[in-house]
């Protein structure tokens, strides 16, 4: 073991062997049981340390479903876990690119985060990854659902109405590196979540179903 490049001390291969159960351990607890995708805690700690290395791009996602809830109330809550199941399996795919991220808040709700990629890159993974979704998700639905293009459900208020197919809509928020010496990312966990919070709708309306905004 070394710090700041001077040798302190070495570890046992019981020590290292410890630590790296302990740490898979601590993996799996934070790790959502239907997608097995990293929970909240390990996207906290993310972008924490996406947020303190200022030297690299950071691109963060906020993805969630539309039109999830006339899906399950039709189909049943078995086949929207296998919404949610599907779309984790995309998730991991493109977490396999080097420096992205790939989480699971609950529900329907997931990030999609980047170190280092162009706000250009991110915005392509994140389209092919949402237009892969609309295609594969349709094939859950009957025949005659998919060549409507809608599903008869009940509202909120039980009224029943026309209801698109499943799609997911995502905020993106691009923070370029910077070169000034500053010693993190010019925002914080809490003004990231607001500007979700704030560009959500805009996104769910969007024909795209992604709104990116740089910041900083």
């Amino acid at each position: 073991m070394t710090e700041d490049g001077r040798y302190v001390g070495f570890l046992s291969p019981r020590a290292l062997l410890k630590l790296v159960n302990d740490y898979n351990l601590a993996g799996a607890r934070d790790q959502n049981p239907l997608s097995r995708l990293p929970g909240n805690q390990r996207i906290q700690e993310w972008l924490d340390r996406a947020l303190d290395n200022p030297a690299e791009s950071v691109s963060i996602a906020f993805i969630d479903f539309d039109f999830f809830k006339p899906f399950n109330d039709t189909y049943g809550f078995r086949q929207g876990d296998r919404v949610i199941t599907l779309f984790a399996d995309m998730m991991r795919h493109a977490q396999n690119m080097s420096g992205f991220f790939a989480g699971h808040i609950g529900g329907d709700d997931f990030v999609l985060g980047a170190q280092g990629a162009s706000q250009d890159d991110m915005a392509d993974v994140l389209n092919q990854l949402l237009g892969k979704f609309r295609t594969d998700v349709s094939s859950l639905y009957e025949p005659e659902s998919r060549l409507r293009g809608h599903i008869i459900a009940k509202d909120r208020d039980g009224k029943e109405r026309q209801f698109p197919l499943l799609r997911a809509s995502a905020v993106m928020l691009y923070l370029p590196a910077r070169s000034d010496g500053a010693s993190t990312h010019p925002a914080t966990a809490e003004e990231i979540a607001a500007r979700f919070a704030a560009r959500k709708s805009e996104a769910k309306g969007s024909l795209s179903g992604v709104v990116i905004e740089r910041m900083g």
